[in-house]
């Protein structure tokens, strides 16, 4: 049984061999509310390993926690992703962590003026 978007879903034999995202490792930003929190927890029902972030560490732990208890596998590293330097640790911690990286879900918003881009 896993528990997706609030809703209790009863997993059955055929649901076990319809996983979509079996055997991907995921980046989720903004992962402690909202759509992102929801995406997070709709990817690791699909079976991907799911690297959570966001500024807020209690959402996140609690987040990891609910994952844990549905049978996914999370890992969570609290944040802001306008700091380049915690992005490349996100990266980082999906190559240590899973050996590599399919996914990066990154729908974040920010306030404030546009700056020249950090790469070359």
């Amino acid at each position: 049984m896993a528990v997706l978007l609030g809703q209790i879903h009863t997993q059955t034999q055929e649901d076990r061999f319809m996983k979509t995202l079996s055997n991907k490792i995921a980046i989720v930003v903004g992962a402690s509310s909202g759509i992102d929190h929801a995406t997070a927890k709709l990817f690791a029902a699909e079976d991907a390993s799911v690297i959570v972030a966001a500024r807020r560490q209690v959402e996140l732990d609690t987040l990891v926690s609910e994952i844990g208890e549905a049978g996914g596998d999370t890992v969570a590293l609290a944040g802001d992703v306008k700091n380049e330097s915690h992005a490349n640790d996100l990266v980082a911690l999906a190559l240590t962590q899973y050996g590599g990286l399919d996914i990066a879900f990154n729908k974040v918003g920010t306030l404030g003026a546009i700056g020249p881009p950090t790469c070359p």
